[in-house]
């Protein structure tokens, strides 16, 4: 978690008593919505939050991958869905702040502000990636170039660098499109007509 949603800033401890007002089920299904999938940190000292978005391609005019949607937004797929994630990350933290602290500028908002907001890394449905995916890369790979260079037999870290962001892209790469592959598969039992009954029995 970012922090501590509870952090009561003022002295009498309203922001206790608030939180004790709030079902505890909104608090858990919000702060869920602002926990990261990875923190990292890169080579310039610095801790970033990522969280890992996924894009399908569907026939519907408001989908990422529609032609008229793709002509307006001027982007990529998944580069437009990877720019909502900080703002989504910010209005949920912004709502734990106010039902808990009364506060829309609370400690959730403040934590993750201090982390400079949450990056989304988005993986498409022919597993290309986000450009921040490829910014990662690059960071991990110059990170393990230095330690790693001459045990790799290269001549300078620049060498290592490129052969093991060769390495890091068909690792990701395959991986998306593996996890991909499962996840539609995993669907196939839903093809038969009777995926609202299952749906609901499955949640």
């Amino acid at each position: 978690m970012l922090g501590d949603a509870r952090d009561a800033t003022a002295g009498d401890g309203a922001g206790v008593i608030r939180a004790a007002l709030v079902p505890f089920s909104n608090v858990q299904r919000r702060v869920k919505n602002v926990t990261p999938d990875l923190a990292v940190e890169l080579i310039d000292k610095v801790r970033r939050i990522f969280d890992v978005k996924t894009v399908a391609w569907s026939a519907a005019d408001s989908n990422f991958y529609s032609t008229a949607a793709s002509a307006r937004r001027g982007a990529s797929p998944v580069d437009k869905r990877a720019s909502f994630v900080d703002s989504e990350y910010k209005a949920h933290a912004k709502q734990i702040d106010v039902e808990i602290n009364g506060v829309s500028d609370g400690p959730m908002l403040r934590a993750l502000s201090s982390l400079g907001g949450c990056v989304g890394l988005v993986f498409g449905q022919f597993s290309e990636a986000s450009k921040d995916v490829s910014s990662l890369l690059a960071d991990v790979a110059t990170a393990l170039s230095e330690s790693r260079w001459i045990s790799m037999g290269c001549a300078c870290p620049d060498q290592a660098k490129a052969l093991l962001s060769n390495e890091l892209h068909r690792e990701w790469g395959t991986t998306a499109a593996k996890y991909r592959a499962r996840y539609l598969i995993s669907g196939l039992k839903f093809a038969d007509g009777t995926w609202k009954s299952k749906a609901r029995a499955l949640g």
